[in-house]
């Protein structure tokens, strides 16, 4: 029959720590070592699960997403994290690339306008200033998050949807007007952060939505349908259109944020 040998050692515990090495069971047999039993001990308070932790400017642990920077390096953050001049594109690369973008966000743009000016059904209304805005993302910068449809589209719908809210619920109250529109853009920046569609135009969208004059309470709610919903169908087409026939540009880069 085979014996078995059990040697017992001591592994001193390093410095500055809180756990400690008990005594570590190593059987062996005639064929050499079989097995290694290690046995650690934590003598703190902490908990066995790490949580993250990032170190500020002064060199404290800090714990959670929401942890406050020391004053010194409030101050430094404001330098930028950039160091030195950033590489920019040759000057035939932008002037490439500033083509292509004024001339999307010029027949994007126009699309949209002849409906206002030009379609009866739509006449008058069909502007809105957060278009521009917009059309500067999707044509200027398609492959960034914020250009892409789930952001574009939805972005603009749910600001249209919460501005138009905010200014029902206080239709009544004139002394409480002033605060609608900021109210209304607070509330579309939240909403989007929640459904991972922050588009920054839709912050004006709520804004303008917010100041509508409304005739019955369900009136306003139209505004979604067009000039929003109308509105970013056409841009978003056009985008798509233009954005695909050079190798140089790409839209979408994704449809969806998740």
């Amino acid at each position: 029959s085979k014996a078995t040998v059990s040697v017992l050692y001591w592994n001193p515990p390093p410095p500055h720590t809180h756990t400690h090495t008990m005594p570590t069971s190593i059987d062996s047999n005639e064929a050499g070592v079989t097995a290694v039993h290690p046995t650690v001990v934590n003598n703190s308070n902490e908990p066995d699960i790490e949580m993250d932790k990032h170190v500020d400017g002064e060199g404290e642990k800090q714990n959670g997403m929401l942890s406050v920077v020391s004053w010194r390096e409030y101050f430094q953050r404001w330098a930028g994290n950039e160091v030195g001049h950033p590489t920019c594109k040759p000057v035939l690369d932008r002037l490439c690339d500033g083509v292509l973008s004024a001339v999307g966000a010029f027949i994007g743009l126009v699309a949209v306008s002849s409906l206002h000016y030009k379609s009866e059904p739509f006449e008058g209304n069909m502007f809105v200033a957060s278009f521009g805005a917009s059309a500067v993302l999707i044509y200027a910068a398609p492959e960034a998050p914020l250009s892409q449809p789930w952001n574009f589209v939805f972005g603009h719908l749910l600001a249209a949807f919460t501005g138009v809210t905010v200014r029902n619920i206080f239709d009544n109250d004139a002394d409480l007007w002033y605060i609608t529109s900021p109210l209304a853009c607070a509330a579309a920046v939240f909403l989007q952060h929640l459904f991972l569609c922050v588009h920054p135009p839709g912050g004006a969208t709520a804004m303008i939505a917010s100041s509508l004059p409304i005739t019955t309470r369900w009136s306003g709610y139209y505004f979604l349908v067009t000039p929003v919903g109308l509105g970013v169908v056409i841009l978003s087409a056009v985008g798509f259109l233009l954005n695909n026939i050079f190798r140089r540009r790409q839209y979408p880069h994704k449809w969806a944020a998740f």
